[in-house]
């Protein structure tokens, strides 16, 4: 199989795109992470593969309406 009847065939069963998909998952970590441990936001970004503090922070705060550090105080 191709990689675009993959993607093709993964969007038609989820109702996703495969990168929506992986952003997703990669964020629901990231929420347990801040909610069961003290580890500092930036090692998690870091360990989820985003590329700096600032753009984990920008896509987790489009994803749940606050920021990581107000998700985790919040809790």
């Amino acid at each position: 199989y191709s990689k675009w009847y993959l993607q093709r065939m993964f969007r038609t069963v989820t109702h996703q795109t495969l990168g929506d998909y992986i952003r997703q998952r990669r964020l629901l970590l990231a929420a347990v992470e801040l909610r069961t441990t003290e580890r500092p936001i930036f090692d998690i970004a870091m360990d989820l593969g985003y590329v700096s503090q600032q753009t984990f922070s920008r896509v987790f705060r489009r994803q749940f309406d606050r920021t990581p550090s107000d998700y985790r105080h919040r809790l």
